[in-house]
C-alpha cells in the first residue's frame, strides 16, 4: 500500500508572519488554529509587547487546511504576511 500521490503532493510547509493587535494578544489563536484546522507549526521567532505582538511560524499541513487556517486568522483581525523567504 503506497502513499496516495495527490495527498502527498498537497502537503506543504509555509513560512508566515502573523501580527496581533492588543485585543488579540491574550487569546491562544495559534493553538486554536492548529486544533481546528489540523495544521502543525514551529515558532521561528516572536515578540510580544503590551500593545502588539508578532510571530514567524513554519506551518505544515495539507494546502487546503493551511489556506483555511490563514483565512480564519485574517478574518479575526490577525495580520498575515506570506512574503517571507
Amino acid at each position: 500500500m503506497g502513499i496516495d500521490e495527490d495527498v502527498a503532493n498537497a502537503y506543504d510547509t509555509v513560512r508566515v508572519k502573523l501580527t496581533f493587535s492588543k485585543c488579540l494578544i491574550q487569546r491562544p489563536l495559534i493553538y486554536e488554529m492548529a486544533q481546528v484546522y489540523d495544521v502543525s507549526f514551529s515558532i521561528r521567532q516572536a515578540t510580544v509587547e503590551l500593545d502588539e505582538g508578532w510571530v514567524i511560524l513554519d506551518m505544515s499541513g495539507i494546502n487546503d487546511d493551511i489556506d483555511k487556517a490563514l483565512l480564519w486568522l485574517h478574518e479575526l483581525g490577525v495580520g498575515v504576511d506570506l512574503t517571507l523567504e
